[in-house]
C-alpha cells in the first residue's frame, strides 16, 4: 500500500483534521468546480449547501470548465453566468465532510467551528471501456475520476470590529462624482430653462456651484433655480437611474407646457368675455339714448 501524501500540511495539525478519497468515480471537472466552491466555508454551510445543489435551491458556478456550460439565473449570487447542479459530486463531497467530521469528532474538535480550510481535486488514472460503432469499429469510452482531499480547521469566533457611534459619510470617488454631474447637467438641458447649459462642478444639500464662463458663482440669484434643481437631482441620482430621472423631468416638461397652455387659453377667453362685455355696454347705452 502506498503512503498517502495530502498537497498542503495543516498550520496548527491539533486543531485540524483530514479526509481524502482516492479513485473516486465521479467526473473531474463538475467535482472540481464544485469544491472550488467550498472554498473557506464553515462545515454545516459547506453541508447544506450541498444539499441545496442536490435539489437545485443552490447553483454551483463552472469558472474554469465552463465549454458549453448553459446560462443559469442562480448564479448571480456569485456574480458569473454559467453554472450547474452536479448530483453525484455533491453526493461525493458529502461523504467525504462527514468523513472529515468524524476524524474530528475523534480528535475532539468543535465541530460547529470547523471551516473548509483546503479542498483539492485532481485527476486520477482514466479508466478504459470500449463501446461498439457500426461496421465493426470500436471507439474508446472512458471516463475521468478522481482524488479528493479536504483539510478542515478548527476556527476561533470572529469578533466583529467594533463602529463608533458617529455615522461616518460614504466617500465617493472622483469618476463617481463626475457622472453625478454629468447626469445633472444633462438635466438641466433637458429643462432648458435659463442658464441651463452650465456645467455642475458640485452639488448639496443647501449649496450648490455652478460654473458658467470660468467662473464660480454660489447661490446667485440668475441661476438660483438651476442650483436647486442641480442639488435635488444630484441626490435622486443616487438612487436612481439617469434615465428614471429623464423620464421624471420629461413628465414634469409636460405637466408645465399643459398648465402654461391653459394658461394662455384663460387669459385670452377672459380678454375676449371683457371685449364681449364692454359691447354689449356700448350696446345698451345706445339704445337708451333717444333720438333727436
Amino acid at each position: 500500500m502506498t503512503k498517502i501524501h495530502y498537497t498542503k500540511n495543516p498550520d496548527n495539525s491539533t486543531k485540524s483534521c483530514k479526509a481524502r478519497g482516492s479513485d473516486l468515480r465521479v467526473h473531474f471537472k463538475n467535482t472540481h468546480e464544485t469544491a472550488m466552491a467550498l472554498r473557506n466555508m464553515p462545515l454545516r454551510r459547506a453541508q447544506r449547501f450541498l444539499e441545496n445543489v442536490k435539489e437545485q435551491r443552490e447553483i454551483v458556478p463552472f469558472l474554469r470548465f465552463n465549454g458549453g456550460v448553459g446560462r443559469k439565473a442562480q448564479c448571480k449570487q456569485w456574480n458569473t453566468t454559467q453554472g450547474r447542479w452536479p448530483k453525484k459530486s455533491a453526493e461525493f463531497l458529502l461523504d467525504l465532510l462527514k468523513n472529515a467530521e468524524s476524524n474530528a469528532e475523534y480528535k475532539g474538535l468543535d465541530v460547529d467551528h470547523l471551516v473548509v480550510d483546503h479542498i483539492v481535486v485532481q485527476r486520477a488514472a482514466k479508466m478504459r471501456r470500449r463501446t461498439y460503432r457500426a461496421h465493426g469499429r470500436i471507439n474508446p469510452y472512458m471516463s475521468s475520476p478522481c482524488h479528493i482531499e479536504v483539510i478542515l480547521t478548527e476556527k476561533e469566533d470572529v469578533v466583529a470590529k467594533p463602529t463608533d457611534d458617529i455615522p461616518r459619510a460614504k466617500k465617493e470617488s472622483k469618476r463617481k462624482q463626475r457622472r453625478q454631474m454629468l447626469q445633472c447637467g444633462r438635466l438641466l438641458l433637458l429643462l432648458g430653462g435659463r442658464g441651463a447649459s452650465s456645467a455642475i462642478v458640485a452639488a448639496t444639500g443647501e449649496n450648490a456651484i455652478v460654473q458658467t464662463s470660468g467662473k464660480l458663482v454660489r447661490n446667485s440669484k440668475q441661476q438660483g433655480r438651476e442650483c436647486e434643481l442641480a442639488a435635488a437631482f444630484y441626490k435622486e441620482g443616487k438612487k436612481g437611474s439617469l434615465r428614471k430621472l429623464m423620464k421624471i423631468v420629461t413628465k414634469q416638461k409636460e405637466i408645465n407646457e399643459a398648465t402654461s397652455r391653459s394658461a394662455a387659453f384663460a387669459a385670452a377667453l377672459a380678454l375676449k368675455l371683457d371685449k364681449i362685455a364692454e359691447a354689449h355696454k356700448m350696446l345698451s347705452h345706445a339704445t337708451m339714448t333717444p333720438a333727436v
